[in-house]
């Protein structure tokens, strides 16, 4: 049975009850800071998967306009510098949004690192251990909703869009949600390029199957 009807299969019977960055001045990057990935360990493969692609392109890519595109290795080195000063110094970005530790850990070390297309050890990132017991709403949003969804999904966005930060929102558009997270293809949340990780999705389903703690 493949992991999508296998979702759906157990998530459906619980269902039932219930941005620009800021460029002023050219900044030099932030001084190095502690790290649990070891030196070299991270290519620009992972970092994307794990940080550009879940919470950055979802906004900066070329469909949107936006400058600056954070789809390539080129593009994302040529502003390394101001992607440095406005995650770690500024705070400002993601906008509407947040990185998890992991993922800022993660981003302070390939930078610190000079931000290598390929890694030059062998080594792997610190795994997310499963989740176990109740997972309640205030962690889904901290490490979904922020992350992958509020970039563009926040109270009285310019578009329109709902409020996915609105915990009675959430629960309102949880069948469709999961729908376009697990299975839809042509208009997946979030939307393309953007990638939902599997340890986010783990979490998604078990505050479904716990009940949709809050």
């Amino acid at each position: 049975m493949r992991y999508q009807e296998s979702v759906w299969i157990i998530a459906l019977p619980f269902l039932s009850f219930s941005c620009a960055f800021q460029y002023d001045k050219p900044g030099d990057p932030l001084p190095k800071r502690s790290s649990s990935f070891a030196s070299g360990s991270l290519s620009f493969s992972e970092v994307n998967e794990k940080v550009f692609l879940r919470s950055c392109v979802g906004c900066h890519k070329q469909a949107s306009g936006r400058s600056p595109q954070l789809t390539q290795f080129e593009d994302i080195k040529r502003v390394l510098g101001d992607i440095d000063r406005d995650v770690f110094q500024r705070q400002s970005m993601p906008k509407n949004g947040t990185l998890t530790s992991l993922q800022l850990d993660m981003l302070r070390a390939w930078i610190d690192d000079g931000a290598p297309e390929m890694a030059s050890v062998s080594a792997s990132p610190p795994s997310i251990p499963p989740s176990t017991g109740p997972v309640t709403w205030s962690r889904v949003k901290k490490e979904i909703v922020d992350v992958s969804c509020a970039s563009c999904h926040y109270a009285k966005n310019p578009e329109g869009l709902t409020d996915q930060t609105d915990l009675g929102v959430f629960r309102e558009l949880l069948p469709q949600t999961i729908y376009r997270i697990f299975s839809e293809k042509e208009l997946p949340m979030p939307p393309l390029p953007s990638k939902m990780g599997d340890d986010q999705k783990r979490l998604l389903m078990e505050w479904v199957i716990y009940g949709q703690q809050i």
